[in-house]
């Protein structure tokens, strides 16, 4: 039995784990703000630096919540490709895909930030969306469109567009 090993990359999880500390670093200063502007007067011993201090104690402790699960999400996401189906591992879990069971594939726009999204459509009504996350995201896509273009219906160009993707 021949079989693909494709991880996680890290590279492109680290990008989505910077974005997320701009965004809570955003929330968590925002809070400063508001309170500043709206309950300062009630508590005027928490403005200032105490107030300054226990929100950097915050942002300190959500970045390292996030650097962790990110981290541990990146070590554990990895798919397999072999020649009964997709095998796909995330944390402890594993779920197996016979190619038999795919029906279709089409390109997906409505994932945000994603490059060469791809949802592939089960007989059993559930989904796979494989995108960005993965290293060699256009090679894994051609070996499952390569497995199950015989006998599942794929959107018109997705197999000759993923063709061209396979080397980034």
């Amino acid at each position: 039995m021949s079989s693909l090993d494709f991880s996680a990359s890290e590279q492109k999880i680290k990008r989505l784990r910077n974005i997320n500390y701009f965004i809570l670093s955003a929330f968590v200063f925002l809070f400063y703000f508001i309170y500043e502007r709206t309950l300062a007067a009630a508590w005027p011993g928490l403005s200032g630096y105490p107030l300054v201090s226990l929100c950097i104690f915050f942002e300190v402790a959500f970045v390292a919540v996030v650097r962790k699960i990110y981290m541990n999400y990146a070590k554990t996401l990895r798919y397999v490709v072999a020649d009964e189906g997709l095998c796909h591992h995330i944390w402890n879990s594993e779920v197996f895909y016979p190619w038999k069971d795919f029906c279709r594939a089409r390109t997906d726009t409505s994932v945000s930030m994603a490059f060469c999204s791809v949802r592939f459509q089960m007989k059993n009504g559930q989904n796979i969306l494989l995108d960005q996350k993965i290293d060699g995201i256009g090679r894994l896509t051609h070996e499952v469109l390569l497995h199950i273009k015989d006998h599942a219906e794929l959107e018109n160009g997705l197999l000759e567009r993923i063709n061209l993707m396979r080397n980034l």
